[in-house]
């Protein structure tokens, strides 16, 4: 799958390709000597697969590939609780070390195979399809792509939760990991700013069918509008 992009960053579509990639070769030394702030949004557009797919499961639970999908996934999260931080401290010290590799091997191997299973049930992503919208806001083309996910993963859990709270591991992690919790200033009117990016939204209707909670423009724009609420203390926006 190849993602498209206008000349101003903003998403247009997802190009299937005809055939998977024979090889994907990383180093890690490179990775090592890259600022953290790639390595985390990297962690966090990766750990969006298990609280992407997982939703799916509630209502379709006899399909073995999105089983596969989850499965993966949660190998994922599990590898960035276990060695997450030790990652993130490798990396600023321009090291390398096992936690760093088994990082990597996460955000390229495990995410990689989440997205890869497929069958006739097609279960895309809620953040990622919000993350297309914001990517023609432009306050935000400062900001990386997983750090747009993460902030998209609070406001699909602000959809998901009946409570209108956040799924509170889920807040922990991106605030871990230093995904922004709350969009910038906009200009203009914020709320009619809201609005349209929610009204201009689009997900597949039969995805959308096959998901446990309410997705639409209304519930879009209410978590949006809930998400200023959840912006911590100790972290401003990017």
């Amino acid at each position: 799958m190849a993602i498209i992009y206008n000349a101003q960053g903003g998403h247009l579509r997802s190009q299937p390709l005809k055939k998977m990639p024979e090889l994907v070769l990383v180093d890690s030394e490179v990775i090592a000597r890259s600022p953290v702030r790639y390595l985390k949004a990297g962690i966090v557009d990766a750990l969006a697969k298990w609280y992407e797919f997982r939703p799916y499961q509630r209502q379709n639970p006899d399909s073995l590939a999105l089983d596969l999908k989850v499965m993966a996934a949660e190998r994922a999260v599990e590898a960035y609780r276990q060695w997450g931080d030790a990652a993130v401290e490798d990396n600023q010290a321009q090291q390398t070390s096992f936690a760093l590799e088994r990082v990597i091997d996460a955000n390229i191997v495990l995410a990689g195979l989440a997205n890869s299973m497929r069958d006739d049930l097609p279960t895309p992503g809620v953040a990622h399809a919000i993350h297309n919208r914001l990517t023609h806001q432009p306050e935000l083309h400062g900001w990386l792509h997983g750090e747009k996910v993460g902030y998209c993963l609070l406001v699909q859990s602000l959809i998901e939760q009946e409570n209108g709270e956040p799924d509170r591991e889920l807040v922990e992690l991106l605030h871990r990991f230093g995904s922004p919790l709350r969009l910038p200033t906009l200009s203009g009117n914020r709320a009619e700013r809201l609005r349209a990016l929610a009204v201009q939204f689009s997900f597949p209707a039969a995805s959308a069918a096959r998901l446990p909670f309410t997705l639409s423009p209304e519930s879009l724009e209410k978590a949006l509008l809930a998400s200023d609420h959840f912006s911590l203390p100790s972290q401003d926006p990017l």
